[in-house]
């Protein structure tokens, strides 16, 4: 019938892969020297991942980690962990993080080797099909930073005059100051208008 076929004992492996046929072979080898019983399911797996590795998480990356985790069981949460395929992880990249950027692709894609990295220490999988460079996931949009143009600049410096940020918008585009650097300065204590200086002591952070 076109497809490969190994054999350990009595029991028969088939695949139209030749090597994936032997990796389920060692795959079964490996759980019956462990005296595994139960099967682990992604999503089941991944529910527990969650709750123990990120038990004190700020509510923001608790969020951020939840999402990639229910884009990961929306597409194979169905599938017991010794079965996922690095093909199953590219799919996911491409069909669900098409047009995303490169670093929303990266945090999925450092989300889903810890993941599968936490099923081979426990010793449920031999390998991690996420890290497998078949797996890799393609490059994201650029949403880096840009210089502005004339234009803006113009614009910033003629038409907004009068809104209450218009100080804050200067210093970082005439001081070099980041938006959450700005967001921390003290004007009494940080800004000496005789020295004509800033100084950037502290920083603002989501919390």
């Amino acid at each position: 019938d076109g497809r490969y076929a190994c054999r350990y004992k009595n029991q028969w492996f088939y695949d139209t892969d030749p090597e994936e046929c032997l990796r389920k072979r060692e795959q079964f080898k490996a759980d019956e020297k462990r005296g595994r019983i139960a099967v682990y399911f992604v999503s089941e797996y991944a529910e527990k991942w969650l709750d123990r590795t990120y038990p004190n998480a700020n509510p923001k990356t608790y969020k951020s980690v939840k999402i990639h985790l229910k884009t990961l069981t929306n597409a194979i949460g169905d599938k017991p962990l010794s079965d996922v395929r690095p093909s199953d992880i590219k799919s996911i990249y491409s069909g669900k993080y098409k047009n995303l950027s490169n670093s929303y692709i990266k945090a999925a894609k450092q989300l889903y080797c810890a993941l599968f990295d936490s099923a081979v220490a426990d010793g449920l999988i031999l390998s991690n099909p996420a890290r497998d460079k078949t797996a890799k996931p393609h490059t994201g949009t650029y949403t880096g930073h840009r210089t502005i143009t004339p234009q803006e600049r113009e614009w910033i410096l003629t038409l907004c005059t009068d809104h209450r940020a218009w100080p804050v918008v200067m210093a970082m585009l005439y001081a070099g100051i980041r938006p959450q650097e700005a967001k921390a300065l003290n004007i009494d204590k940080d800004v000496d208008f005789n020295a004509e200086t800033i100084t950037v002591r502290e920083t603002a952070h989501y919390d």
